[in-house]
């Protein structure tokens, strides 16, 4: 098979070009602005002239490719119309490993549940590695000890994520981002939707309940929904009333009545994360999604270590749309869900097929 990758600078497609080599595969590479691969690649794959031309693509079976390239513009572009199948580094890492993973979507929002989960299902026992669009890019985790990947994907990698399909999601919200990449506000929904393409009544998408048009994208879901508010308690979600949280219909009191919080009682992270004592569960960080980069987030992560939970600063959010509120008020019960879904499933290396 002939490849070519998108990108030679970014780690993730270094990764790719590896494994593809590993494959068996014939790799071509292409980078309009650092065209140069990494020295270990050098004769062993070829490299294309920055000037990219519609003839590159003779012979070629395969793009993968980064959120450098918008879908709407060449090189991509003419991929898609010379009917080449296209996937993202991620998806092509995750076409090469056998483990579960869970997926955090939105337009914003996605860096501070990634790392709550990730965090709460380390604290809980589970070897939990993050990575995707935060810290480490897929293709380079294939190696990975962990039990369960948990996820952050932008919509450039949702957009050609392959068959990959996630054991858990969270779609936090969607509003008009991204679209000199996307084209059109309609094509950057789509991408986002896919965050549950393939998941069915065994797996659960936690979604922002206080967003319309979250709400209208996931009716086309077959997979199991919690709903999740920021300003009531939705049926068969987890939501909050007054100055209480409703998880898993279970009550909790919150530490104010104000739904942008993001800090969480010491009676709830107890329950949250039974094993461990910790003084904080959770950070805020406000992003604008706008950056299409891969793996560039690796200095803001920050992970449990020494068998306790690493103390997070607390913050009070206030954020733009209103809808954002209900992902504060109710990542980390999307957290717990997920953690009970892994526990149910009795999912290890060992078991897995």
């Amino acid at each position: 098979m002939r490849i070519l990758i998108l990108g030679t600078s970014l780690r993730g497609l270094q990764d790719a070009a590896r494994i593809s080599l590993a494959d068996g595969a014939e790799v071509v590479m292409y980078d309009a602005v650092s065209p140069e691969p990494p020295t270990d690649l050098r004769g062993r794959v070829t490299v294309l002239p920055p000037e990219w031309r519609p003839d590159f693509l003779m012979g070629i079976e395969r793009v993968i490719t980064s959120p450098w390239f918008a879908a709407v513009r060449p090189p991509v572009s003419d991929a898609i119309a010379a009917g080449i199948d296209v996937i993202t580094e991620a998806g092509f890492g995750l076409e090469h490993m056998d483990i579960p993973f869970a997926a955090i979507t939105g337009t914003n929002g996605k860096t501070t549940v990634t790392e709550v989960v990730t965090d709460m299902l380390r604290a809980s026992g589970v070897r939990a590695e993050g990575g995707g669009n935060l810290g480490t890019p897929v293709s380079a985790l294939t190696h990975t000890d962990a039990d369960i990947l948990v996820l952050e994907l932008s919509s450039y990698q949702l957009r050609f994520l392959g068959g990959a399909v996630p054991s858990a999601a969270a779609l936090l919200n969607i509003a008009p981002d991204h679209l000199d990449w996307h084209g059109r506000f309609e094509e950057y929904v789509d991408a986002k939707a896919r965050i549950f393409a393939g998941m069915d009544h065994g797996s659960v998408l936690a979604y922002n309940a206080d967003d319309p048009v979250v709400v209208s994208v996931v009716s086309k879901a077959e997979c199991r929904l919690i709903p999740c508010s920021g300003t009531i308690v939705p049926s068969n979600g987890n939501g909050v009333e007054g100055n209480r949280i409703f998880v898993d219909g279970e009550e909790f009191a919150a530490p104010t009545d104000d739904p942008s919080f993001l800090s969480i009682s010491s009676r709830l992270e107890r329950s949250l994360l039974p094993s461990e004592r910790h003084a904080q569960a959770c950070s805020v960080r406000s992003r604008h999604s706008g950056r299409a980069t891969t793996g560039d987030k690796s200095s803001r992560r920050t992970t449990a270590s020494s068998g306790s939970m690493t103390r997070r600063r607390r913050t009070l959010m206030r954020h733009r749309p209103r809808s954002g509120h209900s992902l504060r008020s109710c990542c980390l019960p999307v957290a717990r869900t997920r953690v009970s879904i892994f526990r149910r499933s009795g999912t290890s290396k060992e078991s897995r097929t």
